[in-house]
């Protein structure tokens, strides 16, 4: 009988199993790939090809390469755990399109300047002579409905509420802007909340705005791990686990959780063992990502109801974009965020 076992191998899992392996709770964590764990941000064999007489190589990762500002438990944890030392983003550009036209502007040390306090500090974007290019003297009409969402963003905390405002969506926020200025913002709220713009509700998008930029100035920077993400944090946290007792499962797919007299059964399909076995565990986490943990739930007649009551998110997909200079490109932002009518909605630039 396992005192834990944590379903998933994602950052999540490996962070919670950290914790339980520190205090002697020996969890056992049960990874669906046989071979890199990390979830969204797990590695992968590099990739080569042959490109101008050199061979080319790379690690195939998709994901994160770097922390927000208000991410206070995460770099907690790295301090408390891990020997990590994360570079601080010396600025996030602002790259926003309308119809034709793209205009860029280095945002993030503009909001960080201290002689405004928040919520008052986006005002000091105003001195930027390039900001002036991404509004239209139409946008100026927008002015009234757009004091009334910041006060609504200042005054309503939905979380500490515990409102939902249930039915009313994001695009409710903007009555009474301008087409760019909704499009603008609306690339922030996606950006922000890792989300299609239609699935994200009006009390998701006031928590998300309040808590990356409206009431925090340091929030919105960026700290970069200096490598890939498996090299530089999976991997540690996996080594740090199993040296405190902890096991990390490869290939274990779990595809059924049931009630038992000792606690709960998991069935796991062995992809690298072979066969199908159970285990039993005092407790079980789930960590895994919406459409696994639909799939458990549903596969789990002890769990349908709870199941049943849930909100399951929609994902978005990543994608990586590798791209190979002649001369070393001009130095700039390392990170920043498209919005208005682009397809995608942030990048983490790294020479």
């Amino acid at each position: 009988i396992f005192p834990v076992v944590i379903i998933g191998g994602g950052l999540a899992g490996l962070t919670a199993a950290l914790h339980l392996a520190e205090r002697g709770l020996t969890p056992l964590v049960l990874e669906a790939d046989q071979l890199w764990a990390g979830g969204r941000l797990a590695g992968g064999d590099p990739e080569t090809f042959e490109y101008g007489g050199q061979t080319w190589a790379f690690p195939t990762e998709h994901g994160m390469h770097a922390l927000w500002g208000g991410y206070v438990n995460m770099r907690a944890t790295l301090d408390r755990f891990l020997d990590i030392e994360l570079v601080p983003s010396p600025g996030e550009m602002w790259i926003n399109r309308w119809g034709r036209a793209v205009r860029r502007v280095e945002a993030g040390t503009a909001v960080r300047s201290r002689w405004l306090p928040a919520p008052f500090h986006y005002l000091q974007l105003l001195f930027r002579p390039r900001f002036w290019s991404t509004i239209t003297p139409l946008d100026f009409l927008s002015l009234p409905g757009f004091l009334v969402s910041v006060l609504l963003t200042v005054g309503f905390d939905p979380l500490r509420e515990k409102k939902r405002l249930k039915g009313l969506m994001m695009d409710e926020y903007f009555r009474g802007w301008t087409r760019n200025l909704r499009a603008t913002f609306v690339g922030l709220g996606v950006n922000l909340l890792a989300a299609p713009a239609e699935y994200i509700s009006l009390s998701a998008f006031i928590a998300g705005i309040r808590f990356y930029t409206m009431l925090n100035r340091d929030t919105w920077q960026l700290r970069f791990l200096k490598g890939n993400a498996h090299t530089y944090l999976i991997q540690p946290l996996i080594d740090r686990i199993e040296s405190d007792g902890g096991m990390v499962m490869g290939g274990a797919l779990a595809t059924r959780i049931d009630r038992c007299a000792d606690g709960w059964r998991v069935t796991v399909e062995d992809n690298v063992r072979g066969g199908r076995r159970s285990l039993v565990a005092q407790h079980v986490i789930l960590a895994v990502n919406s459409s696994a943990a639909k799939r458990l739930f549903e596969a789990s007649p002890d769990l349908a109801p709870q199941g049943a009551g849930l909100d399951i998110p929609k994902a978005i997909p990543t994608v990586v974009i590798r791209m190979w200079y002649s001369k070393q490109p001009r130095e700039g932002a390392a990170s920043g965020m498209f919005t208005g009518d682009f397809q995608v909605d942030n990048f983490f630039w790294m020479h």
